[in-house]
């Protein structure tokens, strides 16, 4: 039985070890708020945070993210450069230089709706997490939102990708 028990603790302990290092898919569940259509709200949890992203009903296609840590058993939210601390500045020179490789991409394709690149901040971002990756998105332009019908552009948007194992340095422990 002490062997069972001895088993059952190690493997405990180096799965909680495990999971800080890999980030762990919670679920999706759809939450109803009165809009056309019901939310999509996906969970992912990474190290000592929760990853929550929203992809509204139909009558909003864009899709945000909620980090929030655990603080005393609680979940707290925190902002996009809460998450990185004293590494966001180094990191955030990493994800403009791959936003404006993704921004130079899709300007070649289409020059009306990706007019000019600027360096972005924390707050301008969206920040998503998989199992692999990590993603920096934002939008250019939100006007087609206001007016679908007249707007040249739709979701006029870059990406900066890193893989999980070359972020984590940058993410804060506590």
């Amino acid at each position: 039985m002490k062997y069972i028990s001895l088993f059952f603790l190690v493997f405990f302990i180096k799965t909680n070890l495990l999971a800080q290092n890999i980030p762990t898919y919670i679920g999706t569940k759809l939450e109803d708020n009165g809009a056309m259509g019901p939310d999509e709200v996906v969970t992912w949890r990474y190290k000592n945070y929760y990853f929550f992203s929203n992809t509204p009903g139909i009558a909003r296609p864009i899709t945000t993210t909620v980090i929030n840590k655990v603080v005393n058993g609680k979940n707290v939210y925190i902002n996009n450069a809460q998450l990185f601390g004293d590494n966001a500045i180094k990191l955030l020179e990493k994800i403009n230089l791959r936003l404006k490789a993704d921004f130079i991409v899709s300007q070649k394709e289409d020059p009306l709706c990706y007019k000019e690149f600027y360096l972005v901040g924390f707050r301008e971002l969206d920040i998503t997490v998989d199992k692999n990756y990590m993603y920096f998105s934002i939008i250019w332009d939100k006007s087609f939102l206001e007016d679908a019908v007249n707007s040249e552009c739709i979701y006029p948007s870059s990406v900066a990708k890193f893989d999980i194992n070359e972020i984590a340095s940058y993410i804060v422990t506590y």
